[in-house]
Parts: structure tokens; C-alpha cells; sequence
């Protein structure tokens, strides 16, 4: 089925500002990307909305995302660029988030000040992404290493009060994958 303008803007959740991404709202690929069938072939969203608002793509361009969202339909958020600066930019959207913003989105998280899904809306990223930032302490971060008494005590949390491996990984400030870890060598041993 060829996706009319209307249609296609319908699948958009736009916003009156300029300045919020406008993510798609239909099928997203593995990496982000929106898809939909425009002119009887698959076509991806950003590269749609922008022929619609702009035109056609030169050949040898490709549409970029300015706002590191690759869900973004908001034609104020592309820019045309060429494809090697724009593989370039690397890296997924969470990687794209400053330090300060990834430390932003783990404070108002763990301060029950936001849920997942509204900060991935804020910062113009996926719920997965806002939940790997979560997960993942910087490098220098003083709560990266848990004392011999910390372990004891997320050990002792989890068998006397039942506290889930997701509890315990933010009352510690670690990856839950961290937790998994310790509390599976008490197990083996």
C-alpha cells in the first residue's frame, strides 16, 4: 500500500515545537531507524519525511539526523549530509548523550523524578537506550566498586528480603548484570 502524506504524518507523534524530536510511531528496526512503505518499497521514515517537507535527495546525499534520534521524523532536525561524515558521527543515541546528560538521566531515575519512558522522550532516545545509561556507571564513578561490606550486605538484601536483582542494582548504583554476578558465586559456592 502506497502511505499517503496524511497517512504518513498520522504515524508521526508530532509536537507544536520545533526544538522536540517527533518520533515514529510505527515499526522501528534493530538500529532505530523508522520504517514504511513509500512508493511500493521499504523506505526509511526520516529519509520520507524529509522528500516530503523538502523534496527529493540529491544523489550521493544522505539525510542526517542533527538531533542523534534516528526514530526522529521532525524535519528540523535533518540535515543533508554525505554518507561517510555521517557514519562518522558513530555510535548509537546513547552514546551521543553527554556525560552530563547520562548523568542527568541516572539522577532523576533513581530519584523516582522521571520514568524511562518519559526521559527517553525528553532526551529523543529509545526506552532501551535510557536503560542501558541506567545501567551503566561512568568509568570514575565512586559506586563502580562495591566494599567486601557492600557485597555482604546485597547478598545478605537478597536471600533475608527477597530484593530483586533490578532493587539491589540501583540501591548500589551497578549494573544488574553486576548483581546477577555476586549473588550467582554466593549460589556456586
Amino acid at each position: 500500500m502506497r502511505v499517503t502524506e496524511k497517512v504518513f504524518w498520522s504515524r508521526v507523534e508530532r509536537s507544536e515545537s520545533p526544538a522536540v524530536c517527533w518520533p515514529w510511531k510505527q515499526f522501528v528496526t534493530d538500529e532505530g531507524y523508522g520504517v514504511v512503505s513509500y512508493a511500493g518499497q521499504k523506505a526509511v521514515a526520516s529519509r520520507v519525511a524529509w522528500m516530503l517537507v523538502y523534496g527529493a535527495i540529491p544523489s550521493g546525499m544522505c539525510v542526517r539526523h542533527t538531533c542523534g534520534n534516528r526514530a526522529c521524523c521532525n524535519p528540523a532536525h535533518m540535515a543533508l549530509g554525505v554518507p561517510t561524515i555521517n557514519k562518522g558521527r558513530g555510535g548509537t543515541p546513547s552514546q551521543r548523550l553527554s556525560d552530563a546528560q547520562m548523568e542527568q538521566i541516572r539522577q532523576r531515575y533513581l530519584g523516582n523524578q522521571a520514568s524511562r519512558r518519559l526521559l527517553a522522550q525528553q532526551y529523543g532516545v529509545s526506552v532501551h537506550r535510557i536503560t542501558a545509561v541506567i545501567n551503566t556507571l561512568p568509568r570514575d564513578s565512586p559506586c563502580r566498586k562495591l566494599s567486601a561490606a557492600q557485597v555482604a550486605e546485597l547478598r545478605r538484601l537478597r536471600v533475608e528480603r527477597g530484593l530483586t536483582l533490578s532493587e539491589l542494582a540501583r540501591r548500589y548504583r551497578v549494573a544488574k548484570s553486576t548483581v546477577f554476578s555476586l549473588v550467582r558465586q554466593t549460589e556456586l559456592n
